[in-house]
């Protein structure tokens, strides 16, 4: 990659105005009020980004324009609007400005560079039986120059740490995603074998005094046909999109999050961390990277039987307890993931291809 100095790191920020005007406070407490409630929390993401920037030679836009020897960053979601567009790409770049976009997943690549906030390709969509070998998925990043893996969570303020309490025996189990429900008789899919073993570690702990709670919105129907045979699980019964402090909330009284599906990005997986949070998930889509076994979380695989991957959990929250981990998840998170840190660890990672700033 050519070496390049910038003068000026961009921030694209959709919304400046409301953010400005109303805060982000406003929107984390209104979310569902919202016509897109993802893309406004997406803006609010990238806003505690700028407003957490303490670089001199950083600030933030909501429109591109021309700019000499500037390299701007913004969300895919944003560059799909037309009306925040006023010049175009090759225009930026006959002024020596770049732009950089990034994915909330891994995109198809061009010869530009693109960022991506979750670099891990996973296998999750494939069909495999249960004796197939396969690549449980990589950072794409570490294979391909044109492609800058900068992790996203949220900011530190929007959860609260479950510090000072002791984490009781309860897990949120992450609602089951429209197409597992879709497609929930091929027992052949990733997704849907991820989910059933997810529901079989559940009953066994379940057994164990754990108590097990998911959200049942738009799978409602589906989720009271799966308490059929699993009667333990707890429905948190809510309408649609709520309040992000809401969602925060309900972080803080289960200190167990268990991850069977990452759809898109997986905030909720960074989101947990930060609250202190273990995280359990799937080796199948879940980046080593981001969940460290016996750290962070654990990393189970749907080859594992149901019995064992209890344990393994069993014998990591008796850690996490008796070491009060809360504490280091959720400083570790702050670290690797958090908005506040999200410029610095850009610069880093540019730095290491040769593209720096003149500040």
């Amino acid at each position: 990659m050519t070496k390049r100095v910038f003068d000026k790191l961009l921030i694209q920020v959709p919304s400046i105005q409301l953010m400005q005007d109303r805060g982000v406070d406003y929107i984390l407490e209104n979310t569902h009020k919202f016509d897109g409630p993802f893309l406004y929390l997406m803006g609010a993401r990238w806003f505690e980004i700028a407003i957490n920037s303490k670089q001199t030679f950083a600030s933030m836009i909501e429109h591109v324009d021309l700019i000499d020897n500037a390299l701007i960053i913004m969300s895919d979601f944003a560059a799909a609007y037309p009306h925040i567009w006023r010049t175009d790409k090759n225009s930026l770049r006959e002024r020596g400005s770049e732009l950089l976009i990034f994915s909330d997943v891994t995109a198809d690549l061009t010869d530009d560079l693109r960022g991506t906030l979750n670099g891990f390709d996973a296998p999750r969509y494939d069909r495999r039986s249960s004796i197939d070998f396969y690549d449980y998925g990589y950072l794409k990043s570490a294979n391909n120059k044109n492609l800058i893996t900068v992790p996203l969570g949220c900011g530190n303020r929007w959860v609260r740490p479950t510090l000072g309490r002791k984490p009781e025996k309860h897990i949120l189990l992450d609602e089951a995603h429209k197409i597992v429900i879709k497609n929930f008789s091929d027992k052949d899919l990733m997704y849907v074998r991820s989910f059933m073993h997810s529901l079989d570690v559940c009953k066994i702990l379940a057994g164990r005094g754990y108590r097990i709670s998911s959200f049942s919105r738009e799978s409602s129907d589906f989720i009271r046909m799966v308490q059929g045979d699993y009667p333990f699980i707890e429905l948190i019964r809510e309408e649609s999109w709520i309040p992000f402090n809401k969602m925060a909330s309900y972080f803080y009284e289960m200190p167990i999050f268990y991850s069977h599906f990452q759809e898109t990005h997986g905030y909720p997986i960074y989101e947990n961390l930060q609250a202190g949070n273990a995280v359990i998930g799937y080796a199948e889509n879940i980046s080593s990277e981001v969940i460290r076994t016996m750290q962070n979380g654990v990393l189970l695989s749907q080859m594992l039987s149901p019995e064992l991957s209890a344990n393994i959990i069993d014998e990591y929250f008796d850690r996490y307890v008796k070491q009060n981990l809360q504490v280091e998840v959720a400083q570790d998170a702050a670290r690797r993931f958090s908005c506040e840190t999200f410029t610095q660890r850009l610069i880093g990672a540019l730095a290491l291809r040769d593209w720096t700033f003149s500040g």
